[in-house]
């Protein structure tokens, strides 16, 4: 795979919305990757997720399924 291909498909999966999790899921969007956030609960607040879904995260609620660690 050449280093283009590479850096456009550059996903990362962070577990847990706790404040690491969203600090973790902000830089790495920063640093140009595709970030998906998944937590068991949905406990985030509707200003935190409509502010995570507009920069690009993709979030996951629920039992994590093994399809979420597929292309990372």
């Amino acid at each position: 795979m050449d280093w283009m291909t590479y850096m456009e498909k550059r996903r990362a999966l962070v577990m847990g919305t706790g404040i690491s999790g969203i600090g973790a899921a902000e830089v790495l969007l920063k640093q140009g990757w595709n970030v998906v956030l998944s937590d068991v609960a949905d406990r985030m607040d509707s200003k935190k997720k409509e502010k995570l879904t507009r920069m690009g995260v993709q979030l996951c609620f629920g039992p994590q399924q093994a399809e979420l660690v597929n292309d990372i």
